[in-house]
């Protein structure tokens, strides 16, 4: 059988998993035809080498409209766990659809012992092709939170989002059967989300923030230092927060404490903010604070530290009730004592699932969601990521 020898580079990749599509126009379907496409593997980032694949007569990956021959009911495909090469399959996934992880980021995130990673595996000439992600980060001991979940865009509406949420569900509750499962939806994937249980809580919008230098004065009243982690820290998160989200700060914490800072009154914190780098540009959040001037004066404090690097903006993911309009138009006046003005990105849907049955464990999570946005949200003015929560 003829074979094809093709060498892989930066040229020939579409930064998505390990997958190379050889189709200049996309694997995509026309009318009921499958299209056949050559594909090779990639195990990094950098890495080139040399794959051969049979130039058979049959589609390497064969796609259907048809439900019941979608590629996740095919034999050759799987939802497994992942591994490190998983992890680097969820950096270029991510990349590829332009998210803002770092692979750094990412393999604390995978590492981090709150973490599940699952990968959909489609098996190839004997190779493992990953072609989606889906990760839960356990937030705490009830907090169950879903992220990472990606699809290949040239084999999305088969079925393959659906097992991978089917999978973090189960395993969510089979770590705690009375487990709180959230996460923050696209308007992409919201449909789906709703078939399988979630229900909507509140929105986000992710925004791009300019940096530059404002000027005003905090009255001595204020100080606000470098990051130091502690009881203290961990006792303002318990209290601000409808759970600590212990998970959560470790992670951060493992990053370091670079751009991240707190707000000290007469020795005692009232607010703090995490930043970290990003792949396109930093990311800010969460960011917690008992009043919209020291949530404007923490964010100045960050908005210095980067401009300092030679930043320009900065990514935030921002509850909707801090703005103070929510109509129409990408540039809205975010409800601080200072003029911050923010361009939206993309809206995200706060959502949390609601088993079919169990009426007690249905009814603490709509306290908890209740909880969330009459306690947490005030002073909540930028989330940690879609990702972590």
């Amino acid at each position: 059988m003829e074979t094809q020898k093709i060498k892989l580079g930066p040229q020939q990749m579409k930064l998505y998993g390990f997958v190379c599509f050889f189709d200049p126009q996309g694997f995509k379907l026309r009318g009921e035809d499958n299209r056949r496409v050559r594909l090779s593997l990639k195990k990094s980032a950098a890495q080139e080498e040399i794959i051969e694949i049979d130039n058979a007569d049959q589609p390497l990956i064969p796609l259907s409209r048809e439900r019941g021959a979608r590629l996740a009911g095919q034999e050759p495909f799987r939802v497994v766990s992942g591994d490190d090469d998983g992890g680097e399959a969820v950096y270029l996934l991510s990349a590829r659809t332009g998210w803002n992880q770092t692979r750094t980021f990412l393999q604390k995130l995978i590492a981090s012992e709150s973490n599940a990673l699952f990968m959909a595996r489609y098996l190839v000439a004997g190779n493992e092709v990953y072609l989606g992600s889906g990760d839960v980060f356990r937030a705490d001991e009830t907090l169950f939170w879903i992220g990472m979940v990606l699809v290949h865009p040239e084999v999305q509406k088969q079925g393959i989002a659906r097992r991978l949420l089917q999978t973090c569900l189960e395993y969510s509750y089979n770590e705690n059967r009375n487990a709180v499962v959230g996460l923050d939806a696209t308007p992409m994937g919201k449909p789906l989300y709703k078939r399988l249980g979630f229900r909507d809580s509140f929105n986000i919008w992710l925004c791009t923030l300019p940096l530059k230098r404002h000027s005003f004065d905090l009255k001595g009243e204020l100080n606000i230092e470098k990051i130091s982690h502690g009881s203290r820290l961990q006792a303002y998160l318990d209290e601000r927060l409808v759970s600590g989200k212990g998970g959560q700060t470790a992670l951060l914490q493992s990053l370091g404490d670079d751009g991240c800072f707190l707000a000290l009154k007469r020795g005692r914190v009232v607010g703090v903010v995490f930043s970290r780098p990003g792949r396109i540009k930093p990311h800010v959040g969460p960011l917690i604070a008992d009043s919209p001037l020291i949530a404007a004066a923490l964010l100045q404090k960050v908005c210095d530290h980067w401009l300092k690097r030679g930043e320009h903006s900065l990514f935030m993911m921002i509850p909707e009730q801090h703005f103070n309009e929510t109509g129409q138009g990408s540039c809205r006046e975010w409800e601080f004592c200072l003029p911050f003005r923010v361009t939206c990105e993309r809206i995200l849907t706060r959502m949390y699932h609601i088993p079919a049955e169990g009426e007690s464990h249905i009814q603490k999570i709509e306290n908890y969601m209740e909880r969330e946005q009459r306690e947490v949200l005030p002073t909540l003015f930028a989330i940690g990521g879609a990702e972590i929560s």
